[in-house]
């Protein structure tokens, strides 16, 4: 009798130490699928702000901007013309949510 009771107590432990390890797992995997959407957000707030720079330095030297790049969209808003300076915002957009906005560019005609 003492070692089926004994036995029966260390299944028990077995299983309670497995449950925990399982809910531990799932909570680290929570974490590994969170840090990746962070970091895929991060990556595309990188790249709109770079690619909001590039638009206005083209915008700005007279050529004629991109309207796209790969999943990006890439939208320039003429504002004014006021004392012969021009003004714009460009915004950049992907999967139809706008990433970042770079207002108030602007340059000489």
């Amino acid at each position: 009798m003492k070692t089926s009771s004994r036995f029966r107590m260390l299944l028990l432990e077995l299983v309670c130490n497995l449950c925990i390890f399982v809910l531990c797992a799932l909570v680290c995997i929570a974490l590994f699928i969170k840090a990746d959407a962070l970091s895929q957000k991060s990556s595309d707030l990188t790249q709109s702000v770079y690619l909001a720079q590039s638009t206005a330095e083209r915008w700005k030297s007279g050529q004629q901007p991109e309207t796209s790049l790969g999943d990006y969209q890439i939208l320039l808003e003429p504002l004014n013309i006021k004392d012969g300076i021009r003004h714009c915002n460009i915004t950049i957009v992907k999967d139809e949510e706008v990433i970042y906005t770079l207002k108030g560019v602007s340059t000489f005609e």
